[in-house]
Order: structure tokens, then C-alpha cells, then sequence
């Protein structure tokens, strides 16, 4: 759900109280609230919550964060997971520095070309690796590329999560 023309700043936009799913904050003062997460969504964004932080924390290699708002180019988003690199935590309050990787989950009824946008405009602001997780079609989006992994592809977190191997089947383990 979109919500155009009111005529808000993203400072009177973040004054407002939190709503459940999270609001978002476009270019062009448009307000849109996440969709509602389904099970499968929960589950996807929870293993990769768990498999980041068990393998980034004890190697001091930096914390995951799910539904952290992300505010950089004047917007205001909530991405299903954010990873900050070691050193590059993003403090007390909402994050205004671009995270190392995102992750966002396709919900039924979201469109993929606009969460494919959203990935794309996070490499804009200086993501260094955005994953666009599709439960539909089991398959992973890796931007800035936009290659599409399927099954036993492995995850493309190079330097961000040295050791890190995670496949595409992996992802989806969880799903029946």
C-alpha cells in the first residue's frame, strides 16, 4: 500500500509512531508499509539471521540486524536484514550509514521488479551486496550483478563473510 501526497519531510516522517508491519519512506515523500510477513518469510529471514550472526560474531566479523530502518539518500527503508561489518556498527538509534549487505525476502503479492529496484537503489547508496530471496521460485538475486542463483549455487558473500558457504537449497531448507 502506497500513500502519496501528504506532504511530509522525512523528519516529520520519522516523528511518526512505529506502525506494525514498518513504513517506509520514498523519494518522493511517498509512504508505503511493508507487507505482512508469512511463515515461510519468517523462516527465511530467521536461518539467515541465525547462520550471519553464528558465523560473523564469534569471528568478530560484524552483527546481522533484521528490520533495522536504514535511512541514506534522504529515505527512509527497512530492509528484512542488514549485516554491518566489524567496526562498522551502526550505533544507538536508526542506521544513516549503508549497511555491508542486505537481504529482502519477496512476500506473496510484491512485486519483484520493485523489490528488484529496491536492491538496485541500496547498491546506489553504497550496499556492497543486496539479495533479493524469491520463496516462489527458489531462487536468490544477487545485486550489484543481478545474477540469478538457483539449488546448490553458493552465496556470494566474499570478503564480507569469509568462510561464510551458504547454498540457495540451503535458503529454503526450511520450507516444505
Amino acid at each position: 500500500m502506497t500513500i502519496t501526497g501528504w506532504p511530509l519531510t522525512l523528519d516529520q516522517f520519522l516523528a511518526l509512531p512505529e506502525a506494525k508491519p514498518a513504513l517506509e519512506f520514498g523519494p518522493h515523500g511517498e509512504v508505503t508499509q511493508k507487507m505482512s510477513p508469512t511463515s515461510e518469510h519468517s523462516l527465511i529471514q530467521s536461518r539467515f539471521d541465525r547462520r550471519l550472526n553464528d558465523h560473523a560474531e564469534p569471528r568478530g566479523l560484524g552483527v546481522a540486524y533484521p528490520e533495522l530502518r536504514v535511512i541514506l539518500g534522504g529515505e527512509s527503508r527497512v530492509p528484512d536484514l542488514a549485516f554491518y561489518r566489524a567496526g562498522r556498527e551502526p550505533g544507538p538509534g536508526y542506521a544513516t550509514t549503508p549497511p555491508d549487505l542486505v537481504i529482502e525476502i519477496a512476500s506473496p503479492g510484491q512485486s519483484r521488479t520493485e523489490l528488484a529496484d529496491k536492491c538496485a537503489w541500496y547498491i546506489h547508496q553504497g550496499v556492497s551486496l543486496a539479495l533479493l530471496v524469491d520463496p516462489v521460485d527458489r531462487s536468490v538475486r544477487a545485486f550489484p550483478a543481478a545474477s540469478t542463483l538457483r539449488a546448490t549455487d553458493v552465496l556470494p558473500f566474499g570478503d564480507l563473510l569469509p568462510g561464510l558457504q551458504m547454498s540457495v537449497a540451503e535458503v529454503f531448507a526450511a520450507l516444505a
